[in-house]
C-alpha cells in the first residue's frame, strides 16, 4: 500500500483531509501530524512515499522540511501546500518540491493527483532510478516558458507573434532554433534568418518542444557523454517532426500539440541514464555494439528495465497527460504489436523507427510522410544516411 504524510500545524485543516480522502484508504496508509519536527521523527522510523506539507509553520517551515526530505529521503515525492501563491513562494521551493498545491487544498483536486501518483509504482520497479529520479534537482519541473506556450494555440495570427516575443527573449534558444531550421538535412532551398520565419515554417509545435527540449537537454554531462547528448537531442527533435506531421497527415489534428512532445519526450529515459547512472549507460551501450544486442535487451540485461519505463515514469511523475505517458512507455513496442497502439502512440513509434532511418516495418507511414514537401528531404536522408551505415 502506498504511504502519504500530511503535514500541517493547522489540525482543523488535517481533520478535514481524513474525511475527505476516506475513499482512497484500501489505496493508500495515510499519516497526520501537525509539525515539520514531528514529520522527521514519523520519517525517521517509517516508510512513506508521499510528503505533502504546508509552507508556513512555526518551528520547522514547510521549505526547510521538504529540504530536509529531498536529503535525507530522496525516493519521497515532495508536495508543497500553501496559501501564499506568489512568485517568491514559487522561486524558492520549485527546487525542493515536486508539486504545488494551493490553500483552500479541496480533496476532489487532490484526489486525481494521488491516484496518479499511486500508478507509479506500477511503471517502474528498481529503487535505485526510483530514488534518483525522484531526488532529480536538475530537472524539478517543467520550465515556466513552456507553461506559458501552453497557452498559445497554432492560431490566430496574434500567437505567432506572441511566440515570437517570448521565444526571441532567449538568445540561445533563438540561436538552436534557426541552426536546425537550417541543418542540412532539413534540405531548404534558402536560408532562414528571422525566427519569425523559422517558426512560420517549423510551425508552433515544433517551436514549443524546442523550448523544452533546450531546457532539458542543457545540463552538464561528461565529456565522454556530450557526442551522445547531442544526437540524442537531435533523434528527439527530428522524431517529434516526424511523429506530429503523421499524426495531422491522420486526421488527428487536436493531437498534434500533445504528439509533438510525446515524441520529443520518448527517448528521456536515456537522458536520465546519461545523467544519473552514466556507468550504466557505458555498459548498455557496450553490449549493444560488442553483442549485437537490441537497445530493450541491452536495458533488460543491465537494469531488468528500460529506457521507456524510465521516461514513462518521469512524465508520470511531472504529472504530464497519460497520452504521452502511454506514448512513451509503449515506443519500444515489438513489430506485431504496432497495430493494437493508440494513435498517438503509434505515431511516436513509426516516427522513432523513421528517425533512425528504418522503414522496415514503417512503409506506410513512411510514404504518407513523403506526401509533404517540408518532410520529404528530411526522411530521404534518414533513410540514406542509414544504408550508408
Amino acid at each position: 500500500m502506498n504511504s502519504i504524510l500530511f503535514v500541517d500545524d493547522n489540525p482543523h485543516l488535517l481533520s478535514g483531509l481524513k474525511r475527505g480522502l476516506r475513499p482512497l484508504r484500501e489505496q493508500w496508509d495515510m499519516h497526520f501530524v501537525t509539525s515539520g519536527e514531528d514529520a522527521l521523527a514519523y520519517l525517521a522510523t517509517h516508510p512513506v512515499d508521499v510528503v505533502i506539507s504546508d509552507y508556513r509553520m512555526p518551528g520547522l517551515s514547510g521549505f526547510e522540511l521538504l529540504s530536509r526530505v529531498q536529503k535525507e529521503y530522496p525516493s519521497v515525492i515532495r508536495i508543497m501546500l500553501t496559501g501564499q501563491p506568489d512568485r517568491d513562494t514559487y522561486d524558492e521551493s520549485i527546487g525542493v518540491c515536486h508539486y504545488f498545491l494551493w490553500k483552500p487544498l479541496e480533496t476532489e483536486k487532490l484526489l486525481p493527483l494521488l491516484e496518479r501518483l499511486a500508478e507509479l509504482n506500477g511503471l517502474l520497479e528498481h529503487p535505485e532510478l526510483i530514488r534518483h529520479l525522484r531526488g532529480l534537482t536538475s530537472l524539478p519541473t517543467l520550465p515556466a516558458a513552456y507553461q506559458q506556450l501552453l497557452q498559445i494555440l497554432n492560431d490566430p495570427e496574434e500567437n505567432r507573434l506572441k511566440l515570437v516575443r517570448l521565444v526571441g527573449g532567449d538568445v540561445a534558444l533563438t540561436l538552436q532554433i534557426l541552426k536546425m531550421v537550417n541543418s542540412s538535412f532539413i534540405g531548404l532551398v534558402r536560408e532562414i534568418k528571422t525566427l519569425d520565419e523559422a517558426i512560420q515554417y517549423l510551425g508552433i509545435n515544433t517551436i514549443r518542444s524546442l523550448v523544452l527540449a533546450q531546457h532539458i537537454f542543457t545540463f552538464h554531462v561528461a565529456d565522454t557523454e556530450r557526442d551522445q547528448l547531442h544526437q540524442l537531442w537531435m533523434h528527439s527533435c527530428t522524431t517529434a517532426r516526424l511523429a506530429e506531421t503523421l499524426i495531422r497527415e491522420q486526421g488527428y489534428n487536436d493531437l498534434q500539440a500533445y504528439t509533438s512532445f510525446a515524441g520529443l519526450l520518448h527517448d528521456i529515459g536515456k537522458l536520465i541514464l546519461i545523467h544519473c547512472l552514466p556507468e550504466r549507460h557505458r555498459e548498455i551501450h557496450q553490449l549493444i555494439h560488442t553483442q549485437q544486442l537490441s537497445t530493450t535487451d541491452a536495458e533488460q540485461k543491465v537494469l531488468g528495465t528500460t529506457h521507456a519505463a524510465i521516461g514513462a515514469y518521469l512524465a508520470q511523475l511531472w504529472g504530464l497527460p497519460h497520452s504521452i505517458v502511454e506514448a512513451i512507455y509503449l515506443h519500444q513496442q515489438p513489430e506485431d504489436s504496432v497495430d493494437a497502439l493508440p494513435p498517438m502512440a503509434a505515431a511516436v513509434w513509426h516516427a522513432n523507427r523513421l528517425s533512425h532511418g528504418d522503414t522496415s516495418a514503417s512503409a506506410r507511414a513512411y510514404q504518407l510522410l513523403r506526401q509533404c514537401p517540408t518532410i520529404r528531404t528530411l526522411l530521404e536522408t534518414l533513410v540514406e544516411e542509414n544504408a550508408h551505415e
